[in-house]
């Protein structure tokens, strides 16, 4: 995508080829130029920018290829189609067109309104998977053709869901929902995995849909926690397969599910609770601490002693957790008034002497740290929410938890991190705080690829585990890497809402230090290259070019 100073550019080099005759070249051109205006001036949400997406996508069309397809016998669906009340007839008429119009046609369709004892029977001999479809609910042609390319290509697969979008009133697709793929602290906020949902029969899946009393959305929600909990491989397919019914959405939006995800806690005996949320339809979870075990807060710095004494004051005096201690690394500071401070303040100081490493700083108060979990903060930060310690400390004391990254403001209360995604953008950044985005996201305790190291906890033996921080990456990345380092070894990265600070982003950095970055930047793509393109917390059909979870536009449309 071209930004903004490349346009004029662009523009001559289209006026070029079109006088040379060379009338690809231009449209090229024009259609670079285009697009890039569109991405620019269209609504983050907008249903315009998902028209453009729907027009790309258009083309798309699943088939399984002759060379490498099963017998009919090996992968058969038995397709659940769900309704609460009465079997309404137009409903019915359109699932049918909608299933006879599928690439690929080993299934069954199962009428289901509360007795599910005839259908166990039938799984129990008949079918490999099961898949669910409620009433006035329809699913692409090329679902079922799309899911199959997918078990074909890996037995092992338990669960496979899909990206939807909404059908309105007038049967328009509207509002796609992009989803990541399985993000467990995600997935207790809201069922994000039921549609289009598809569970390969096991035994133990034949005995919970046995259980249930009746199929709906709060049952298949308690269907897949209850799978999830013993670990299913699951895969997210990122197409939209599922058209939802505007009706069903809007329910969705107001069903609360609260008492199931109570349920789930004691099950899985997490150390949570469920906060009052203004938006019905999500569950605000905020996880608590066992025990006071004692925490080391490590904080570079050099001079600058007016950000320091700040960020400090704002711990001693606004922390509600006690069992902590703070480590200054000092990296040379040499004004009057920062070493009359480091004279009288009461926490350890280590001197270091050598040119800025951010990395080595971090690691060397790791080292001497007393704390069984670390936090690494930035010295230009200051914090706002009292319990930011428990809150991170809670999440941080998970076994399956590597880094967990705190809720940064600028100081006009607009959000400076709230995770970070695929090429490293902040999500979001520049909202107002109290703003949920999509989804809800800022507010939702979740899973992303990568926090930032500004303001970062983690358990000490988690940090050594990984090696730390990589030195070589001296001032940028650093954090990027390390996130890198802990999602390879099988770690969750989370991003807490309920740890709040101000961050006056870069304010202690000087610019000398920028020169670094090129070379930082040529290190990061020769190691993690491979990497950077599959982001399993974000959706690969977001715009890659902003960082506000916007439909992505940016092919050629024309």
């Amino acid at each position: 995508m071209p930004k903004l100073k490349q346009v004029p550019l662009i523009m001559a080099h289209f006026l070029k080829n079109t006088l040379r005759g060379d009338l690809r070249s231009s449209r090229v051109s024009l259609q670079k130029y285009l697009v890039h205006a569109l991405d620019k001036r269209l609504k983050n949400d907008g249903i315009i920018r998902y028209s453009f997406w729907k027009y790309n996508n258009s083309k798309k069309y699943y088939r399984i290829n002759n060379s490498s397809k099963r017998k009919s016998s090996d992968i058969k669906f038995a397709i659940i189609y769900f309704y609460e009340k009465e079997l309404k007839k137009k409903a019915y008429y359109k699932i049918l067109e909608c299933l006879k119009n599928q690439t690929y046609n080993n299934y069954r369709l199962f009428l289901i309104n509360s007795n599910i004892d005839d259908l166990i029977s039938e799984l129990d001999k008949n079918y490999s998977h099961i898949c669910f479809i409620e009433q006035g609910d329809l699913i692409a042609n090329y679902a079922l053709s799309c899911i199959t390319k997918t078990i074909q290509g890996d037995d092992s697969i338990d669960l496979i869901y899909s990206d939807e979008d909404v059908l309105n009133r007038f049967g328009l697709r509207i509002t796609p929902y992009f989803k990541p793929q399985y993000a467990p602290l995600l997935l207790f906020s809201h069922n994000y995995m039921n549609a289009f949902l598809c569970l390969k029969l096991t035994d133990q899946v034949i005995r919970e849909i046995s259980s249930l009393k009746k199929i709906n959305q709060v049952s298949i929600y308690k269907l897949v926690l209850k799978v999830m909990r013993n670990r299913a491989k699951s895969v997210r397919i990122a197409d939209v397969l599922y058209h939802r019914h505007w009706h069903h959405a809007n329910t969705l939006k107001n069903t609360p599910t609260t008492e199931t995800i109570q349920q789930e806690i004691k099950a899985r005996k997490l150390n949570a609770k469920i906060l009052d949320y203004k938006v019905k339809g999500f569950n605000l979870l905020k996880f608590y601490p066992k025990g006071h075990p004692k925490i080391s807060i490590i904080i570079p710095f050099r001079d600058k002693i007016s950000l320091l004494r700040a960020c400090i004051k704002s711990i001693e005096t606004k922390s509600s957790y006690e069992n902590y201690e703070i480590i200054l690394i000092d990296n040379g500071s040499k004004d009057e008034e920062s070493l009359k401070y480091l004279n009288n303040t009461k926490h350890r100081i280590i001197k270091v002497g050598i040119d800025f490493n951010y990395s080595k700083l971090n690691n060397m108060g790791a080292h001497a740290a007393e704390g069984k979990y670390l936090i690494l903060l930035n010295n230009d930060t200051k914090v706002l929410t009292p319990d930011w310690m428990e809150s991170l400390l809670g999440l941080a004391q998970i076994p399956e938890v590597g880094a967990v990254g705190a809720k940064l403001l600028y100081p006009n209360h607009k959000i400076q991190h709230a995770g970070i995604v695929m090429k490293h953008y902040h999500v979001n950044r520049f909202l107002r705080a109290y703003k949920g985005g999509y989804k809800e996201y800022n507010n939702l305790t979740r899973e992303y690829s990568w926090v930032t190291g500004a303001c970062l906890m983690i358990a000490k033996e988690k940090f050594h585990k990984v090696g730390g921080l990589t030195e070589s990456l001296a001032n940028d990345f650093n954090d990027i890497d390390f996130c890198f380092k802990l999602l390879r070894k099988g770690y969750y990265n989370i991003y807490s809402p309920h740890s709040v600070l101000y961050h006056y982003e870069a304010a202690s950095r000087e610019k000398k230090f920028k020169s670094l970055i090129n070379s930082e930047r040529i290190y990061m793509l020769q190691k993690w290259n491979r990497g950077k393109g599959c982001d399993q917390f974000y959706n690969p059909n977001f715009s890659d070019e902003q960082p506000y979870f916007c439909v992505k536009i940016n092919k050629y449309i024309f």
